[in-house]
């Protein structure tokens, strides 16, 4: 970090830095921001103290480092972007364009928030519930979940009762057996599904699972590619799917469109270890997106799921976290074989 910091102060006027790890689970702003343009003003503000990861998101820090630039009349360029790095820890990594002098800020009649806000505000609460008897109630859920669907862009497309499904391998693990199945989503799309089956006596209760912005579903298997990475995820209980198949559900754990073996070529290889970014642009273009079309690889996975005879009927968990949780919430919107629902951020 000191080496990230004497660049920082070293740096001339106009010059734009390389990115700086500025690393671990948190930074002390006096010695890690620009001082002349921007950490007088946010030390006025009491913010003068070590800050953990997770207590202020980029968008705050910036405004509060513009602020603190424009009250001394100068202005910086700062691009915070949070990550995980390869060993599980947080990273900071931070690029600052320094200016000082008379350089003019943006004008606030530019700025688009207001107009935003207006449009949301000015937006016909058409499927607002005002619902007073179970027959206003069914009706409205009837016409949320089909709006839904619209949005989706799962609309006329009907979840398939059944689908095809070929065992690709089964592993032993602690108290489950871990197994991969190849599931058939229709279009020449297949989807790798893990299924954690107890080995205790059936019938199962079954959970369907999704992870979020992981390089892959093993990470919520608790699969990790090194010791440390292991222990940096347990401690934040990543592997939520494996600790429900450790206490007695049966797992389904679909890896997500976009990530680890089901990337685009635009994506494999890429800084962010994954294609979401182009699958949604291009399912976009197609009048489709991409949390419609991973909705649809839950409901594939769900057919499965009800086509084993080591399931308990009438029940159906479903659940994930941050992109996870995304799917898990929308897909228990739309599909009514989901009984019980518990997404995460």
């Amino acid at each position: 970090m000191s080496r990230g910091h004497d660049k920082l102060q070293s740096a001339q006027d106009g010059e734009i830095l390389p990115y700086l790890p500025l690393g671990g689970f948190g930074f002390k702003l006096r010695n890690y921001l620009p001082q002349r343009q921007t950490a007088t003003g946010l030390v006025e503000k009491g913010q003068n103290r070590l800050l953990p990861f997770g207590q202020i998101s980029p968008y705050a820090l910036g405004r509060h480092i513009t602020a603190g630039a424009k009250a001394h009349g100068h202005a910086t360029t700062c691009i915070l972007d949070l990550r995980l790095g390869q060993t599980g820890r947080c990273s900071q990594l931070a690029r600052f364009t320094k200016r000082t002098g008379d350089v003019p800020m943006t004008d606030s009649r530019f700025l688009l928030q207001t107009h935003v806000d207006a449009v949301y505000e000015a937006a016909a609460r058409k499927l607002a519930f005002r619902a007073r008897t179970p027959a206003e109630f069914h009706a409205w859920q009837a016409a949320l979940r089909g709006k839904t669907l619209e949005l989706l862009g799962l609309a006329g497309r009907t979840p398939p009762e059944a689908v095809a499904a070929e065992k690709l391998q089964a592993v032993e693990r602690d108290g489950y057996v871990e197994e991969k199945y190849l599931l058939d989503a229709g279009e020449d799309v297949s989807i790798p599904a893990y299924l954690l089956v107890p080995k205790t006596k059936p019938p199962y209760r079954p959970v369907l699972v999704f992870h979020g912005h992981n390089p892959s579903v093993q990470w919520i298997l608790g699969n990790y590619p090194s010791a440390e990475e292991r222990e940096s995820r347990l401690k934040v209980d990543n592997n939520y799917a494996q600790a429900l198949a450790q206490a007695g559900y049966l797992v389904c754990a679909v890896e997500q469109r976009g990530f680890g073996e089901r990337q685009t070529e635009d994506g494999r290889g890429s800084v962010h270890e994954n294609s979401c970014r182009h699958l949604a642009f291009a399912y976009q273009m197609a009048g489709r997106n991409l949390v419609g079309e991973r909705c649809w690889d839950g409901m594939c996975a769900i057919a499965f799921l009800k086509s084993r005879p080591d399931v308990a009927p009438g029940v159906l968990g479903c659940t994930g976290n941050s992109g996870g949780g995304t799917t898990a919430l929308w897909l228990s919107a739309v599909d009514e074989r989901i009984t019980v629902s518990a997404p995460g951020c």
